[in-house]
Formats: structure tokens, C-alpha cells, sequence
């Protein structure tokens, strides 16, 4: 697959299209044109859950047909948390009650996404039944929640080649809940999947996932403290220290303190503080995870950050600096 088209349209809430089903204009537009062809919401329940809501209540009077991803008895067991696949209708009353709470009330939150194709109901569902599990090089499965909305842009992007992506080459776009905004996806299949290696597979979709929670939690960073650099900018040093180890959440979001917190002392010149044997350092050599020396910076950075003292100007054991200490490889 060639990359996809990434197009955003702005979502006002307050712009319906009408008084009788009050949908936003930009998302009713968008569903509408789509013609021949169908619209399909997967959702995802746990997330209706934690609204205080019921995804499966509020479907049961709209005359839609929903479809879980899951089937046998897990479809029963997990019913309140299962991703849910529904065709869309947004010309009958009887539903539009749910489409105007999932398209304008909760379309910000990010339900879920939209997939449009000219496919039936049980050839889209049989190809998101493909991706909910995937293995890896070592024959172990996970659960692949990729109908989070930005995790699935990153996946778009990153593991576009993937034989993952290609189970949906019956789809002509997705559209995305992203920021209140609707970014749309359009796929380019033409070009059969380069990636089918499982272990190549699972690297890429777990990069992916490592970008959206950096990005995310990078926003969240500079958005308390608006000074320094900006948000792409620290990404981009972010992945060329770490965006490569083995890291878990708890690990990843610590990378992501340390160079947030060096770019607040130094700037682009955090470079000079995270050099190539820095960065070595940081990894145990045998493992490949993250040495004791990584915890101790990030906990150097951490004091330093609420204190406003320069890291480097911070004395450790033997009067001398992190960055002097000739302890690490």
C-alpha cells in the first residue's frame, strides 16, 4: 500500500443539518456522499461504559444492526466491553437519537471510528474480526485495540504495509474522531502488503503504538508549560533517543519526561546531554531494557524540573555530575 491520503474536516456541532435530526453538517455531508456504499460505526463499548452509558441499551430501539467483533461465547461474556460494528442510517427518526449523541454529543471523546465501503455488513465485520488479535514472532497473541482513533492514524501511517491493514482492502475510507475534528484516511490498496513477517508485523504496529502515546502525552507536557519547543519538534528528538528500546508505558512516558525536561534547560541542545554513549548508557547491554542509569536520570530531571536547577549543575555521590560520572559504557 502506498501511502494513504490524510484529509481533516472541521466538525462544528452547533452547524446541523438539520432541526429534525440535528447531526452536524461537515460529518452528515460526509457520511451522505458516500454513495453507493455503506457507513459503518465501530465503536467501542468499554469507552460507552465509562460515560455512564450502555452501547448495547441505546442501540436496542434504534432499528440498526449491530454486530460484535467477538463471537461464541466471549461475544455473551464480554458484550459490555466488545467493539461493536453498526451500520449507519442517518435519514431514519427512529435512530437519530443515537446519531446525534454518537456524531455531535460524544464525536470529541473519540467513540470509535468510521468505516465507509461498498462491502456488505458481514464482509467488513469478518475484516475487523481480523485485526483484534494479533501474534507475534514468538507465537504470542495480544489484543489489538485499533479502533482507538489515533492509535489508528498511527497505524495508517506507520504499519500501512502491514498484511494487518490489508485484511481492509474492501474499505474506501475511514473517517477518524480526532481532536473534534474528522480526519478522513483514504487508503491506496493497489500495492499488495509488503509486511507479512509476523515479528516484523508486530514491531511496527507496536511503533505505532509507541508514537501516539509519546505524542499524546508530549501534548499534554507542553500544553501545562507553553515554553521551550514545540510538540512535533520534541517528538522527532524524542524517537531519534528513544524511540527504537524496548519500552514499556510506564518507561516510555519517562523517556518522554527526560527529553521534555532537558529541552526546558538546554533547547536544541539537548543533543549535547543525549549523545549516542548517553543513550547507550541508559540500556543494560545484556537484556536490552533500560539500565539503572535511566532511572536515575529521569529522576535527576524530574528534581531539576521542579526546582528549577540546571540537571547538569546537580551533584551526585564523589562531587561530580551525571554527565561527569565515567561509570557507564
Amino acid at each position: 500500500m502506498t501511502a494513504p491520503q490524510i484529509i481533516e474536516y472541521v466538525v462544528d456541532p452547533d452547524d446541523i443539518v438539520s432541526l429534525e435530526f440535528r447531526l452536524p453538517r461537515a460529518l452528515y455531508g460526509l457520511i451522505t456522499e458516500h454513495d453507493p456504499g455503506s457507513t459503518y460505526a465501530l465503536l467501542d463499548s468499554a469507552a460507552w461504559s465509562e460515560w455512564g452509558a450502555d452501547l448495547e441499551d441505546d442501540l436496542a430501539a434504534t432499528g440498526l444492526e449491530p454486530r460484535s467483533l467477538f463471537q461464541g461465547a466471549a461475544e455473551q461474556e464480554f458484550a459490555k466491553v466488545a467493539p461493536v460494528l453498526i451500520p449507519l442510517d442517518v435519514t431514519t427518526e427512529q435512530a437519530s437519537d443515537f446519531l446525534r449523541t454518537l456524531l455531535r454529543d460524544r464525536w470529541a471523546a473519540g467513540p470509535g471510528l468510521l468505516i465507509q465501503s461498498r462491502q456488505s455488513l458481514e464482509a467488513v465485520r469478518a475484516a475487523c474480526r481480523k485485526g483484534v488479535r494479533l501474534r507475534d514472532g514468538d507465537g504470542s497473541w495480544y489484543y489489538n485495540r485499533y479502533w482507538e482513533p489515533e492509535f489508528f492514524l498511527y497505524l495508517a501511517l506507520m504499519a500501512g504495509e502491514t498484511a494487518f491493514f490489508h485484511h481492509f482492502d474492501g474499505v474506501d475510507r475511514f473517517l477518524l474522531p480526532i481532536a473534534g475534528s474528522a480526519v478522513a484516511v483514504v487508503p491506496d490498496f493497489r500495492n499488495g502488503p509488503r509486511v507479512t513477517d509476523a515479528e516484523a508485523q508486530a514491531d511496527l504496529i507496536f511503533e505505532a503504538g509507541q508514537a501516539m502515546v509519546a505524542n499524546r502525552h508530549l501534548r499534554d507536557l507542553t500544553a501545562q508549560t507553553p515554553r521551550g519547543l514545540g510538540a512535533n519538534q520534541l517528538y522527532d528528538l524524542w524517537w531519534d533517543a528513544f524511540g527504537h528500546m524496548a519500552l514499556d508505558y510506564d518507561m516510555l512516558k519517562r523517556s518522554v519526561d527526560i527529553v521534555y525536561t532537558l529541552s526546558l534547560f538546554y533547547r536544541e541542545a539537548l543533543t549535547d546531554y543525549l549523545n549516542d554513549d548517553m543513550i547507550a548508557s541508559l540500556t543494560d547491554a545484556e537484556t536490552g531494557r533500560q539500565s539503572d542509569r535511566f532511572l536515575l536520570l529521569f529522576g535527576l530531571c524530574e528534581f531539576a524540573r521542579l526546582n528549577g536547577i540546571r540537571p547538569d549543575r546537580l551533584w551526585m555521590e564523589r562531587g561530580v555530575t551525571f554527565w561527569q560520572d565515567q561509570r557507564h559504557p
